[in-house]
This record gives C-alpha cells, sequence and structure tokens, in this order.
C-alpha cells in the first residue's frame, strides 16, 4: 500500500484480524485510537468502504476529541457527499482546538464541495503565512485556482508545493500541475522546473512521467517519449507512463508501437480501462482490422458507466456493417440514437457509412433521421448531406429531388440550406430555373456572396452559376 513500509501494513492488518476476531466472536478487545486509525485506513485503502465507515463511527463515539479520528469521521461525510454535515463537524472540533491540521481539513472540505471558494481561499492564506513550509497547504490553493481556470496562478502554487514536498512523489499534486500545461505562457517553467527535479531525482520515475506529461502536451513529441522511456527503464510497472508513450507514438503515426505499449499498459491497469481499449479500437479499424476492433469496443461496451462519450457505439455499428452483420449494427445505430447522441453526430455516421460503400444502409439511416426527426435543423442538415453525396457521385437529379422533398416538407430553411441548394444545382444545366431562383433569393442576403467565398468558393468558376447570374444582373 502506497504510504506505508512493510512494518506499518503489518501492524495495520494485526490490528484488523483482532477486530474482525473480536465481531465475529463477541470477544471483548480494547482497541486504543492508534489501532483505530489503522483499521480505519486499512479498510479505505483496500476499497471496504462499508466497514471502514463501521470503523470510523465506533472510533468518534469513543474518541470524539483525536484530531485525527475527527479529521476521518468528517471525511466519512464528505465521502457520501453530505459535506454541510462535514463541515459542521470540522467547525465544531476547531471551536475546541482551533489546530492547523483541522484548519487544513477544512479547507479541502471546502474546496470538495465546490461551494465554499472563499472560505477556503482565507483559511490557507492565513495559513501559508503563518506555516510557510507546508506543502499541502500550496497544493490546496493551487487546486482551486485550477478550478477557477486561472492556470498561471495555479502553476505558481503547485510548484511551490512540490518544492515544499519532500518526496517528490505526491502524485495527486503532480497530475494536478501537469494540468497548467494547457496554459501556453507557462511552457518553459514548468519544462524547465520539471527538468531540474529530474536531474537531481534521476531515479524518482513519477517525475519522469510528469515531465513526459508536459513535453507532450506543447508537442514536444520525440522528448516526451525520451522521457517515458526513462520512467518505464527505472520501473515498467504503472499504465499511465505506457498509455502516455502510446498516445506519442500515435503522433507519430508508430502504431504498431502504439499498440504495443496500449496492452502492456492493459497489463498494468486496474479494472481493465475503458478508454484504453477505446484508443486501441481506433488504431485497428484505421487498419481495417474490424474484428478485433469490435472486440475492443465490446469491452468499452461493458464498462459504458465509467465513460460519458457514448459515440463509440457508431464505431461498434461500422464494425459490424463490415463484418456483414446488418442487423446488428441498426440495432446498435438505434440504440446510439436513444442515447441522445447529437443529430450532427449520427448524420455524419451516415454520411461515413456512404463512404465506406455501405450505400443502401446509409440511404436508410438518413431516411429515418428525415422521417423521425422532429427537429427542422436535423431534418435539413441530413437532407443537405444526403444531396451533396448523391451531387458528388453526378447524381444531380436525385439531389436536386431531396432538397426540393425538404423544402415541401419544411416549406422554410435557413441560408445553409439555399447556399447548398445553389451548388448542387449549378451542376446541370438543365436546372438552371433553381440555380436562377436561389440566387435571385440569396442575393437579397447580407451574407451574399461572402458566404460562397468562404465555403464553396469553386462555385465562382462554375459556367452554369456565371450564366445564370449574368441573366440577373441584366434583368
Amino acid at each position: 500500500m502506497d504510504g506505508y513500509d512493510r512494518e506499518q501494513n503489518e501492524e495495520m492488518e494485526r490490528q484488523v484480524r483482532r477486530y474482525e476476531k473480536s465481531k465475529r466472536t463477541g470477544e471483548k478487545a480494547w482497541f486504543d485510537s492508534d489501532n483505530y486509525i489503522d483499521i480505519i485506513d486499512w479498510y479505505f485503502l483496500n476499497d471496504q468502504n462499508e466497514q471502514a465507515m463501521q470503523a470510523v463511527n465506533e472510533a468518534y463515539k469513543l474518541f470524539s476529541e483525536n484530531e485525527e479520528i475527527i479529521s476521518r469521521y468528517a471525511g466519512m461525510f464528505a465521502y457520501e457527499n453530505q459535506y454541510d454535515k462535514a463541515i459542521e463537524i470540522l467547525k465544531q472540533a476547531i471551536e475546541k482546538n482551533p489546530s492547523e491540521d483541522l484548519y487544513t481539513d477544512l479547507a479541502t472540505t471546502y474546496i470538495d464541495s465546490g461551494q465554499h471558494t472563499d472560505e477556503a481561499l482565507e483559511i490557507l492564506n492565513k495559513a501559508v503565512a503563518s506555516y510557510p513550509d507546508y506543502y499541502f497547504n500550496y497544493f490546496l490553493l493551487g487546486r482551486i485556482y485550477l478550478e477557477k481556470d486561472e492556470l498561471i496562478t495555479a502553476e505558481y502554487y503547485l510548484r511551490q508545493a512540490i518544492e515544499r514536498e519532500e518526496s517528490k512523489d505526491d502524485r495527486m499534486l503532480l497530475g494536478c500541475y501537469t494540468d497548467c500545461s494547457h496554459e501556453p505562457t507557462v511552457e518553459q517553467t514548468m519544462i524547465s522546473f520539471l527538468y531540474g527535479l529530474t536531474q537531481q531525482y534521476p531515479f524518482n520515475d513519477f517525475l519522469w512521467v510528469t515531465l513526459g506529461i508536459v513535453y507532450s502536451r506543447y508537442k514536444f513529441i520525440d522528448e516526451a517519449i525520451e522521457a517515458f522511456d526513462l520512467a518505464i527503464a527505472i520501473d515498467p510497472k504503472g499504465e499511465l507512463r505506457h498509455s502516455c508513450k502510446a498516445d506519442c507514438l500515435i503522433d507519430k503515426q508508430d502504431y504498431e508501437k502504439a499498440k504495443e505499449e496500449l496492452h502492456t499498459a492493459l497489463q498494468y491497469a486496474k479494472d481493465d480501462p475503458a478508454e484504453l481499449h477505446l484508443v486501441l479500437s481506433g488504431i485497428l479499424m484505421a487498419e481495417r482490422n474490424y474484428p478485433e476492433a469490435l472486440m475492443h469496443l465490446m469491452k468499452v461496451d461493458a464498462k459504458k458507466e465509467d465513460i460519458s462519450d457514448r459515440t463509440y457505439l457508431l464505431d461498434m455499428a461500422l464494425c459490424y456493417y463490415h463484418l456483414n452483420l446488418p442487423d446488428k449494427a441498426f440495432e446498435t445505430v438505434k440504440q446510439a440514437a436513444n442515447e441522445q447522441l447529437p443529430c450532427e453526430i449520427i448524420i455524419d455516421f451516415a454520411r461515413k457509412l456512404y463512404d465506406h460503400g455501405f450505400y443502401q444502409a446509409s440511404e436508410d439511416l438518413f431516411e429515418l433521421i428525415i422521417t423521425e426527426n422532429t427537429d427542422s435543423y436535423g431534418i435539413e442538415l441530413a437532407s443537405v448531406t444526403l444531396a451533396a453525396l448523391k451531387a458528388r457521385e453526378g447524381n444531380t437529379f436525385e439531389a436536386v429531388k431531396i432538397m426540393e422533398n425538404t423544402l415541401a416538407e419544411l416549406h422554410t430553411c435557413t441560408e445553409d440550406f439555399w447556399y447548398a441548394f445553389l451548388r448542387i444545382s449549378c451542376q446541370d444545366r438543365q436546372f438552371d430555373y433553381y440555380t436562377t431562383e436561389t440566387l435571385r433569393l440569396l442575393m437579397t442576403l447580407d451574407s451574399f456572396p461572402t458566404y460562397i467565398k468562404d465555403h464553396y468558393p469553386e462555385i465562382f468558376d462554375n459556367p452554369n452559376y456565371k450564366r445564370c447570374i449574368k441573366k440577373l444582373y441584366h434583368v
């Protein structure tokens, strides 16, 4: 267990065995506050939260004045999102004993609640002034400014925290520091600081991982790979170093090595994370290895509660189409639609099907979107997209027919629709009537002709467009 040596672990387990035996047999056993702290921490570290909370409640009844017990008791309520209760417990304890540790716990709870930022800042600014060498208060200040998206200030406080943290191995702190690398102006500061630390602590593998992440965020991909390789050389165990290196290899389009790193990351990962399977499936689909891609996507689907983006369902559907399982594919598409994915994403998938040669499946999906969508924007976008695909193949008649049907259905359409209609009708002289009438409408708009220049500049060289606009100007 992280943060505990072997002797501490053995003592914690010994106290847990005593505690569980007393519960099991009814045999009386005395536990002091330190014993209870060992028992509580062991349960939490081993994800036995229910047992931990039972022990916390018992300990608080016996040792309600003990700061560490108070901290864990309040933490129990915070863990259950009962922040007001946790805050009340800590405030009552501070009234009796205004200790620095309890103030820090209160500031932490304020931050975690997401509702008391000003109160947390007041506590922490006083704490930093009184105890300038305690790293954790700087860490908490950094967290506040990260959440406020004030990354320059966050970087400053988190850097102060890292400088004061003795082991340089607080992974939550280092992880928060990497989040500051979304701010361009601190690039040199962050890289210089982390590189200097790796020279001071060359065998601290997680410092190399942190440096690698920052390098990659600022697109120093070769340097990032080198940093991850050094971390792996020190200790190959760990999901993050391999998955981050894989991301860099993907940037370099070295997909074979990226797959190797992702498989290694999965070996070290806890709980078979969906994100790694999702990245692997993307590589495999690009390689047209649809059976293996589908296998990874099914693993993503098995852990769908861990991932908020449901667009992977459309990737699954595409795999099913390539594996000649159209019924399964269409069922998966409908499942994706039931997930309330934006209509733009479903329409883009229908276009992708067309590009992959699944013409009938694509048209069936477009028809479903057009006929079942109650939103005029979705109907219009689907119609314009399908018409553009038909026009791209030279089937201008079918494209115009789709646009006509949409206009009849909706009666009124957006500027985007009319510009798209102009682009389609210009492809064939026999549709000069539509080109002329569409131009007559568009010429009344403030967006004409700038919109054409920005979106369809090729129209200006189209002879049908030139002829129709010349006719209009001479009317």
